[in-house]
């Protein structure tokens, strides 16, 4: 079990709670997007784009819009393969 913040109304540590156990939901889960300007601009500029503030949005927009596919495997489960990978 674990405590949360004495600090958190309990209609915020319900919210929490709720929020904890819809991520944690088989399929679910989190991305992290946090690269900074300098780091994103030279992915940028690599391909000719300006690093300012409208190519970042677009760039980072585009991780999330990035359609899933769902393929089947041998065993009849389903692997998700959802977004983008950018490796350096």
């Amino acid at each position: 079990m674990f405590t949360l913040s004495p600090h958190l109304s309990e209609e915020e540590k319900k919210s929490l709670v709720a929020t904890a156990n819809a991520v944690a939901t088989r399929g679910k889960g989190i991305t992290a997007c946090d690269e900074g300007p300098a780091t994103i601009g030279s992915r940028l500029e690599a391909v000719g784009l300006v690093n300012d503030e409208e190519q970042r949005r677009i760039y980072r927009q585009m991780l999330f819009d990035t359609p899933t596919v769902s393929v089947c495997v041998r065993d009849g489960s389903y692997l998700l393969i959802v977004g983008v990978v950018v490796v350096s």
